[in-house]
């Protein structure tokens, strides 16, 4: 009888030893997670982690924190193949005046523009404007745009930016559109006013001798990897980093007051105009060129 009763407590010991052990360490499931430190090790990215409800630190790219994990937010340019947005990324922490600044397919302008809105988070319309065509839109091919939303102080935290294909006919079959999730800074926007950096980015040579066969003209990739950088007058703290697109431009909406511009050193050659010290003020872009030498000859 005793051995009966010991073999039963044994059973039982057993069949709990084995739930516990699938709970703690083999279970994979939110719903599994008991205890702080097995989320801790879910967590294995930012989307992971806020889904597992780690605190958010609102920096750009956002960070989120798990015990002595960190994982920093992968922001991607929203494009596809009618409209790529350089300008403002998903999720920036924006105020006004707003820069947006892409490129669309001809077939997205009428007369050379295309309306943007940008919405509060109650979908309240904040500001309208027409995004105009930097060049020659009859064309299949992608054309840059440029525009500068200046709106009040939102009531919400975040808000959508949307940038609708232009349709005289008012045909749905004829219309599209993309939308960009932002976050305002509500703060800085009732403290203080901001203005616009609008800079351009050129570099050359970049073959010893042109052919007519072959281009010199400088690629993407080598715009990409040569960032700007802005500081403040300290010249240490981080302010934003900003990436030249495919034509050398690049852009950003700052808080008034001085910076500091440089830029990311790559490879032979360099710049003599940076670093330097600028002015932002509302109202009056500051217009950045950088004359990148590669040092070729």
């Amino acid at each position: 009888m005793k051995t009966k009763s010991i073999i039963i407590i044994i059973g039982i010991l057993v069949v709990i030893a084995g739930f516990v052990t699938f709970f703690l360490f083999q279970c994979k499931d939110d719903w599994c997670f008991v205890f702080q430190w097995q989320k801790i090790k879910a967590a294995d990215s930012f989307e992971r982690c806020v889904l597992l409800g780690f605190p958010v630190m609102e920096s750009y790219p956002r960070q989120c924190r798990a015990g002595d994990k960190s994982f920093t937010e992968v922001i991607h340019p929203v494009e596809n193949d009618k409209i790529r947005i350089t300008l403002p990324l998903p999720n920036t922490l924006v105020e006004s005046p707003l820069l947006v600044r892409g490129e669309a397919r001809g077939n997205w302008y009428f007369e050379a523009s295309f309306p943007v809105r940008l919405l509060d988070a109650n979908g309240r319309e904040l500001a309208v404007i027409p995004a105009q065509a930097q060049s020659d839109w009859m064309t299949t091919e992608f054309v840059l745009f440029e525009a500068v939303l200046t709106f009040n102080t939102p009531t919400t935290q975040t808000g959508t930016l949307v940038l609708e294909k232009d349709n005289p006919s008012g045909l749905p079959e004829h219309a599209d559109s993309v939308s960009i999730p932002l976050r305002f800074n509500i703060t800085r926007s009732e403290t203080g006013a901001a203005g616009i950096l609008q800079g351009t980015m050129t570099i050359g040579p970049v073959c010893p001798v042109q052919r007519i066969d072959e281009s010199c003209d400088p690629t993407p990739e080598m715009f990409a990897v040569r960032k700007v950088f802005v500081y403040l007058t300290d010249r240490k703290t981080l302010v934003a980093t900003l990436t030249p697109d495919a034509e050398g431009k690049f852009g950003a909406t700052l808080p008034e007051g001085d910076y500091w511009i440089d830029m990311a050193h790559q490879g032979i050659g360099g710049t003599s105009d940076l670093p330097l010290q600028i002015h932002i003020k509302a109202g009056t872009p500051v217009v950045l060129t950088i004359d990148v030498d590669t040092g070729i000859r």
